[in-house]
């Protein structure tokens, strides 16, 4: 095996997920994706802090993904809702 193969192995065995950037409503960019956590995929979704009140808070959060029905409305469950504040 030559060494790009060996990196680009290494690169995927440490891999968690991957997210895609997203345009919402108002322009507000936002990702989506997935993480696997104990080999377990978790849908998520990722939002700028936008009350970030110090350099010490994180710049993006990261909430698990509450799947919407045809319209676009959250489906009911227990899951729960994403701060509006960051929406």
């Amino acid at each position: 095996m030559n060494e790009t193969s060996t990196k680009t192995n290494e690169w995927r065995d440490r891999e968690l997920g991957a997210l895609w950037l997203k345009q919402g409503k108002s322009a507000k960019d936002y990702m989506t994706g997935h993480c696997s956590i104990n080999d377990e995929k978790i849908s998520v979704v990722v939002f700028k802090n936008t009350n970030k009140t110090s350099e010490r808070a994180p710049d993006y959060v990261i909430y698990k993904h509450k799947p919407r029905d045809a319209e676009g409305e959250p489906q009911q469950n227990n899951a729960e809702e994403v701060p509006e504040l960051l929406v």
